[in-house]
């Protein structure tokens, strides 16, 4: 079956700006997959090997600490998800990250790669780097914004998520949305239902 990848889909126009010879071997290196919703990508420190592409769907990632989970990161249509091994150092940040679970909240299509295949691409091709480094300092940014920034109301808070992630928050679940974004579960639901 042939590998085929949306690179002018509207929205995402991060690898059409490669030179074709790099997007040609992102297809060769690369997989697209289906996720079904609630399949479990990662489990609790299994080993990261795969950076997922997505352009259809939802991903999050979250840690289990006893019974209290903790959602740190949802990514939606045109982001890419991926958990960090101690040892991962693909993008060139110093994250040390452990016990991440990655799940998909609805049914997802996304391009997998391996961190070694998107190591080589990077290598050959900087471009590509660049792409995922400008992204990686946005997701960065928001996510230790949620963390900090507790006295925001909670309309507020889910207004300016909105704004700065590239999905429908309504497409996200109740528990995930409250966890990530550090919105109460009962003031969440009373923000959806207006």
């Amino acid at each position: 079956m042939e590998n085929i990848i949306p690179f002018s889909q509207e929205g995402s126009p991060d690898f059409s700006i490669l030179p074709s010879a790099a997007r040609i071997e992102l297809i060769k290196r690369s997989e697209v997959v289906l996720l079904t919703p609630e399949e479990t990508i990662l489990e609790s420190f299994d080993y990261s090997e795969h950076v997922y592409f997505i352009f259809k769907g939802l991903i999050a990632g979250y840690v289990q600490r006893g019974e209290e989970s903790t959602v740190r990161w949802i990514r939606g249509n045109n982001d890419f998800a991926f958990a960090w091994n101690m040892d991962n150092n693909s993008f060139g940040f110093q994250k040390q990250l452990t016990g991440q679970i990655m799940v998909a909240l609805e049914e997802t299509h996304a391009i997998k790669i391996s961190f070694e295949n998107l190591r080589w691409l990077q290598d050959k091709w900087p471009a590509i780097k660049d792409v995922l480094s400008f992204h990686m300092r946005e997701y960065l940014a928001l996510d230790k914004w949620l963390q900090v920034k507790g006295d925001l109301q909670a309309k507020e808070k889910y207004e300016f998520v909105q704004r700065h992630v590239k999905f429908q928050l309504d497409k996200v679940p109740d528990v995930y949305l409250a966890s990530w974004s550090g919105i109460r579960l009962e003031e969440l639901r009373v923000i959806r239902k207006r």
